[in-house]
This record gives C-alpha cells, sequence and structure tokens, in this order.
C-alpha cells in the first residue's frame, strides 16, 4: 500500500474528527443507511464502501454478506486504523480496510461488483474525477450506488446579530464550500452518471424528520459539538460568523428545542446507477 494519499485531492472533512463526530459517525448502520442499496449487492459479491470512515457500515455489509468481501477506503488513516480494530473484534475476516484517495484507487479495472459511498461526494475538491474512478473500479454489469448531499440541511432558529449567514443551514452549506466541497453535489451526480456512459437505475430523495423532544435534544447536542468543533473554527476563520454570535446561536438552540411546534428535516438524495457490460458498450 503507498503512503496516505494527498489530503488536497480528496478535499477536507470540514466536521473533522472529534470525539462526538465520529462516535456519531460510528452509529451508522448498512441496514439502515445502505437501505436503498441493499437489494442490487449479490450474496457473494465484491463491494467497496469509499469514505467508511471508522467503517460501521463496511462492517455491516460483511455481515449481511458472509459469501461475499468488502473493502473500506479512506483518506484518514486515523479512522482506518479505528475500524481495522473493530473488525477484529468482531471476529470479520470478508472485510479489509485501506487508507486511500477516492481520485486515485489502488485497484484494477473491474474489481468490484457494487460501489457504495455515503455522503462523501459533497466533501470532495473533485468529485467528478472520484465518480470517474467508482465508475472505473465497477465491474461491467455492476452497481454504483451513491447517498449524498441535497443542499437541504437542519433547519434550526437564526443566527444572532454578527453573521455573514442567516441559520445553520446556510453556514453548513458555506462552511463545506470553503473548505473545497459541494453541498448539493447530489443534484449534479446523475448527469455525471450519463457522461460516464452509467445506466440509471434509480433516483430517489431520502428523508428524516426530528420532532420528538428526545430526538431534538439529540440533535441539539450534535449540533453543538459540531459548532464547538471543527466547523464552527472553520465559520469563525472565514468569517461566517464572530464567536460570540456563535455561542449565542447554541443558547437558542436550547430554548428551541423545548418549543412543541419545533422541527427540523434532513434531505439526502439516493442515485443507483449500472455500468453496462462490454457487449452492450459496442451494441
Amino acid at each position: 500500500m503507498s503512503a496516505e494519499p494527498d489530503r488536497a485531492a480528496s478535499g477536507g472533512y470540514v466536521l473533522g474528527y472529534d470525539d462526538a463526530v465520529v462516535d456519531k459517525l460510528a452509529k451508522r448502520n448498512a441496514q439502515r443507511e445502505a437501505a436503498f442499496l441493499l437489494p442490487f449487492i449479490p450474496l457473494q459479491g465484491r463491494v467497496l464502501d469509499a469514505g467508511c470512515g471508522p467503517g460501521s457500515i463496511t462492517r455491516g455489509l460483511a455481515q449481511l454478506l458472509p459469501g461475499g468481501s468488502v473493502v473500506g477506503v479512506d483518506f484518514d488513516a486515523g479512522q482506518i486504523e479505528r475500524a481495522r480494530g473493530r473488525a477484529a473484534e468482531q471476529g470479520l475476516a470478508n472485510v479489509q480496510f485501506e487508507v486511500a484517495d477516492v481520485t486515485a484507487l489502488p485497484y484494477p479495472d473491474g474489481a468490484f461488483d457494487v460501489v457504495f459511498a455515503h455522503t462523501l461526494m459533497m466533501h470532495l475538491r473533485d468529485p467528478r474525477a472520484a465518480l470517474a474512478e467508482l465508475s472505473r473500479v465497477c465491474a461491467p454489469g455492476g452497481i454504483v450506488g451513491l447517498r449524498d448531499g441535497l443542499g437541504s440541511f437542519d433547519r434550526l432558529p437564526g443566527f444572532p446579530e454578527g453573521a455573514r449567514v442567516n441559520d445553520l443551514h446556510e453556514l453548513l452549506m458555506a462552511a463545506i464550500r470553503a473548505s473545497g466541497g459541494m453541498p448539493d453535489v447530489g443534484l449534479r451526480l446523475r448527469g455525471w452518471f450519463h457522461e460516464l456512459g452509467m445506466a440509471m437505475v434509480r433516483s430517489q430523495a431520502h428523508s428524516v424528520v426530528y420532532d420528538s423532544p428526545a430526538d431534538l435534544t439529540l440533535l441539539c447536542s450534535w449540533h453543538r459539538s459540531l459548532l464547538q468543533g471543527r466547523l464552527g473554527r472553520t465559520a469563525v476563520a472565514e468569517g461566517l460568523i464572530s464567536a460570540e454570535a456563535l455561542a449565542g446561536f447554541m443558547d437558542r438552540m436550547e430554548a428551541w428545542a423545548s418549543d412543541p411546534g419545533a422541527i427540523s428535516v434532513v434531505v439526502w438524495i439516493e442515485h443507483i446507477a449500472q455500468k453496462p457490460r462490454s457487449d452492450e458498450e459496442h451494441a
């Protein structure tokens, strides 16, 4: 395996890797986050999970495919180390994790039957190059399944005076762009698949609604951890909001969560595309 890839090529993960962020990523699972793709994965298939983070989805896929094999890649060596350790604890023999840049994957053409990525493309500096690479390592007749940004995030109370953005939705969009990402990339993926000659199987939206007191309290805790971590530091450094205004917003979140009318919705878009078989390409 080559040395750790150039992070500038992959872009920056604006949420950072604070404990609260990694803990939340580690709670993701294959049955929920990859539900849209599971019916398309052969039981003995070779699967790539690109941008796997701490590997909870990857390990879940491996458990669902005892006759198959799953590879998780991420540019952050710390996340890969964590993923490997957890897989060893679970005794999973059909999963492996490697440090890799998704714009230059260390695998031959057609190495995988299914290629999957969850909220990866929105953080990349060159998502089109990454999509081309994911398509390259997908076998003829294989599937690429992506869930990614739709440019729609949690709607929370507006920011106090002293911010260039009006609410957390705008701050997230601006911070991702400042880190070199594209928060609404999900709206562009279908066209890019077409340019690559991939056949679209399905595009659909997926939403999660937070409206119960427990869910809203959990959501506030999550956002507080983000705003106290790398996301908040990036926002202040980029002049999107002052440190004082950011602190004021976090205080207002607590009151908002106790409002019986409070509601928050997160929306993603899910795409499934099939790579043509060799005979189809020349038909």
